[in-house]
């Protein structure tokens, strides 16, 4: 009130400038006043709630018998499921497409887990024939994380028509499995339907890549900052190069990296040293899974964490389509071209280790190899159907539209319009609005009024390229090689298949662990490296 007592001259220049930068600073996402404030707010050691992923999609309740099975359409759903509980979903199959559900359950990371804990998936006919089966667990007593699996019934039009190939009816079942120990609440169920198009008649995929080959050296460039999101959903957008985010104990930070026909995936986890903490060693502390196009599980590595430096790191061998029918757990997973998940998690447990500031920071190297071959031939829109990669290195839609992961990759691409767009308004008003304050002192008799503190101007630190930003501003645009970048995607997320059986079902995608091993029906055995 003194300041403008004391410059009553100029008082009224002096609120219009305010007002204008007042109103382009409006124009700017929610976030970042909050960025505003975190930077001028003294650091707090405090350890916040994790962050949990919250399942989107159409509400729909699993019947406890198969007679009333709700149906699912592709698309997204959720729903909840308690202990010891079995529930089914019908679906309406053709001849013709290739069908993959993935089921997650979601537990609350301060729930107590046992060893064991977890889903059973089936996905069989309408007389009981299992097609495919897959059984994820959380793994060790103790870790919590997302828990979730796919079933497939693929096509091959090079095998003989069998019971899981034909068209009808089929169940999916998902049951919840657990010790009377552990926490009996019931977890949201996070469920995806995709239906992949047959391949043209004339169809010749290639042959199956099971080889890794010779793993390249990391990607050593500055890391940018890129926080993993909380879900498939809403996956940060990640390519060749290096992101640095953070994790709390019990939290689980997805990205999202497109693979087309004939790429390979490269990807290392460094989980920082957490120095102050009690350097208690968590067995699996951290750890790093991949998930493949229809959220199948592909690779899942853990280490032991004491609060020391440790990396952890996953290879892949090319994606072929005909990898689906690969006998190896380590080749079925990658047949298919599209989004492929990492997902990097810190346990629960691991509170005591890490240090007073609760977080333990993250840096994801990230490298995309191989050049992009020709698709196999599908007969139908893959791309809409969420396989494949677009021409500028976004993978397909999907059945979810702009809600799913889609609209995550065009939220980004906004967002960062508006923050470049927003930050030059910013920056012209505060300049204009300046010089209309010298022109106007300048004008008036006896010696000018002092200018205003820069730094208290509202929205000063709002303006792109300053320092109280977190990491740089990125415009969308797929890097050499079609690779998306670190810039947000053009396209948005969608899903692909898995494995195959003796009578043209489909096994699951076979992820491995340090005791995983395929289970029957072509379905993956218990993960033991959680």
């Amino acid at each position: 009130m003194r300041t403008r007592t004391r410059n009553a001259g100029t008082r009224g220049p002096a609120r219009a400038v305010v007002g204008a930068v007042l109103v382009a600073a409006a124009v700017l996402p929610a976030g970042l006043p909050a960025a505003r404030a975190a930077a001028a707010a003294p650091a707090v050691p405090a350890v916040p709630a994790a962050e949990v992923w919250q399942p989107g999609g159409t509400r729909v309740e699993g019947a406890a018998s198969p007679e009333d099975a709700p149906p699912l359409e592709p698309g997204r759903y959720t729903d909840s499921l308690e202990p010891g509980r079995t529930v089914y979903y019908r679906l309406e199959l053709d001849g013709t497409s290739s069908d993959h559900l993935s089921v997650f359950g979601v537990p609350d990371p301060r729930a107590t887990t046992s060893q064991g804990d977890g889903l059973r998936l089936e996905l069989r006919t309408r007389s009981g024939r299992v097609c495919d089966a897959a059984e994820p667990v959380t793994g060790r007593r103790g870790a919590v994380h997302p828990v979730g699996d796919a079933v497939s019934r693929t096509i091959d039009p090079q095998r003989a028509a069998g019971d899981c190939t034909r068209a009808g009816t089929y169940l999916l079942s998902v049951a919840r499995r657990q010790a009377a120990s552990s926490d009996p609440a019931a977890w949201p169920l996070a469920i995806r339907y995709m239906s992949e198009p047959g391949l043209v008649e004339d169809a010749r995929p290639g042959p199956q890549e099971t080889e890794v080959g010779t793993t390249p050296e990391p990607p050593r460039a500055a890391a940018v900052a890129r926080q993993g999101g909380t879900g498939f959903d809403s996956a940060a957008l990640v390519g060749t190069g290096a992101y640095e985010g953070s994790l709390q104990p019990g939290e689980t930070r997805f990205y999202r990296v497109a693979l087309d026909w004939g790429q390979q995936l490269f990807a290392d986890a460094e989980f920082a040293a957490s120095p102050g903490g009690t350097g208690k060693a968590v067995p699996t502390g951290v750890g790093l899974r991949l998930y493949n196009t229809v959220r199948g599980r592909a690779v899942e590595e853990a280490e032991l964490y004491r609060g020391d430096l440790i990396g952890i790191g996953v290879r892949t061998v090319p994606v072929a389509y005909r990898n689906r029918f690969a006998t190896s757990s380590a080749a079925r997973p990658f047949g298919f071209a599209g989004w492929y998940y990492l997902a990097v998690t810190l346990r629960p447990d691991t509170v005591g280790t890490v240090g007073p500031d609760g977080t333990v920071d993250v840096t994801l190297r990230v490298q995309v190899r191989g050049e992009r071959a020709d698709g196999p031939g599908y007969a139908g829109d893959a791309l809409d159907a969420g396989f494949g990669v677009a021409g500028d290195g976004g993978a397909g839609d999907g059945p979810d539209g702009p809600d799913g992961a889609a609209g995550a990759a065009g939220a980004d691409r906004t967002t960062m319009k508006v923050l470049a767009f927003g930050g030059i308004g910013v920056g012209t008003v505060l300049v204009l609005g300046l010089g209309l304050w010298s022109l106007l002192a300048a004008r008036r008799p006896g010696p000018p009024p002092p200018p205003p503190d820069q730094a208290s101007l509202p929205g000063r630190a709002s303006v792109p390229g300053q320092a109280s930003l977190p990491g740089p501003v990125f415009f969308p645009g797929p890097a050499p090689g079609g690779v998306p970048g670190p810039g947000p995607a053009a396209q948005g997320g969608g899903d692909g298949g898995t494995g195959g059986e003796p009578d043209g079902g489909t096994g699951s995608s076979g992820g491995t662990g340090s005791s995983g091993s395929p289970g029957s029906s072509g379905g993956t055995g218990s993960s033991g490296g959680w």
